[in-house]
């Protein structure tokens, strides 16, 4: 009997048509939302450290830094992704820099270099963190939540501070537009 109800379970969903997504089907998008509770329609793909470098010596884009593990970070993440879903951007990055930031060595000495290298002020990096890149510069950054720790989510989570940060957001992804 058991074997008859589980063959006819396996011939109704073959028949209704469920598919198993396999993983290599999965879009970066699709992880970043599954990672932080985001629409699946947001423009992040998953940057390698490598990809970070290349971007901050020569390249374009808008590049997140976020740990999962964080609260505020998720805050943050949420904010910039409804602020690039708004302005229909294509393409972010993302990156978590936890590993390299907590064993500050010498790829995380390079990233801080790179990030305050064409700065005419010494950029502090916390995560969560926006940084906007053009031609491997750093046009405009944000990393206001950076400063706060879990413990203050209530301040990030605050109606106030999300406003502002997303107006702060939405303010460097137009002068990245103009650029």
């Amino acid at each position: 009997m058991k074997k008859l109800l589980c063959l006819l379970l396996c011939i109704i969903l073959l028949a209704s048509g469920c598919e198993v997504k396999k993983m290599d089907d999965v879009t970066s998008a699709e992880d970043f939302a599954r990672e932080y509770s985001v629409s699946t329609k947001n423009p992040f793909v998953y940057a390698s450290l490598n990809d970070v470098y290349d971007i901050l010596e020569d390249g374009t884009g808008i590049i997140f830094f976020g740990n999962s593990d964080c609260d505020v970070c998720n805050v943050g993440a949420k904010t910039i992704t409804d602020v690039l879903i708004k302005n229909k951007i294509k393409e972010a990055y993302y990156y978590n820099p936890k590993n390299i930031m907590d064993e500050n060595g010498k790829k995380y000495k390079k990233l801080i270099k790179l990030i305050n290298e064409d700065s005419d002020e010494e950029i502090n990096f916390d995560i969560p963190s926006v940084f906007i890149v053009k031609d491997g510069k750093v046009i405009g950054y944000n990393s206001d939540l950076g400063t706060l720790k879990n413990e203050d989510i209530d301040l990030a989570l605050d109606s106030d501070t999300k406003k502002d940060l997303k107006n702060k957001y939405n303010e460097l992804i137009v002068n990245f537009r103009k650029q």
